[in-house]
């Protein structure tokens, strides 16, 4: 019986529509740093990314966190923090190819100390091919359609979608939210 991976997604309301001007390298929230933890909203939160160039993640409890996608969604690089140890069959739907370089490119600016004019010019060119990216790959909505079509199903008007948990879960409850614009 085959197998296929599906991932974490997000609201495609979540993800800007523009690249934001930049006022900082690096966000100032680092995972698992609880006194970077400065944000009370959510929106202040995105804000920190929207300003930044470069966001830090990595793995904490699993390899794919929402995080991961918020940073992407708000305009703003995944730093990737040992993402050369990532699995390959892991995360199947996120920009590794993009990740990859841009985690090269972050290393060559703290080096340098400063964000050149053409340092800026290049994070801004890749946070336009993530933002894009996000937005064809990565939206709750497009795995609803991938899951159905992987399935066979691409043309039905209503699933249901059983579950015996009841405690939150990105994963499930983001998949399901995806669903809902099947209903229309």
């Amino acid at each position: 019986m085959p197998v296929y991976p599906i991932s974490f997604s997000i609201p495609p309301e979540k993800i800007i529509d523009y690249v934001p001007t930049k006022t900082r390298i690096t966000a100032s929230i680092i995972p698992g740093d609880l006194s970077t933890y400065i944000y009370k909203t959510e929106e202040s939160y995105y804000q920190g990314y929207r300003d930044s160039f470069f966001g830090v993640t990595m793995q904490k409890a699993g390899w794919d966190c929402m995080r991961h996608y918020e940073i992407l969604a708000n305009g703003c690089i995944p730093l990737f923090i040992n993402f050369e140890n990532l699995p390959e069959n892991t995360m199947t739907f996120f920009p590794k190819h993009i990740i990859a370089k841009t985690n090269g490119i972050y290393m060559e600016i703290m080096n340098k100390k400063v964000m050149e004019s053409k340092d800026i010019e290049i994070c801004n060119k890749y946070i336009e091919e993530l933002l894009e990216y996000t937005r064809d790959n990565l939206t709750t909505t497009n795995m609803a359609k991938y899951i159905m079509k992987t399935i066979g199903f691409e043309n039905a008007k209503r699933i249901l979608f059983l579950s015996g948990n009841t405690e939150p879960d990105y994963l499930r409850c983001l998949t399901l939210s995806g669903f809902t614009p099947l209903k229309n």
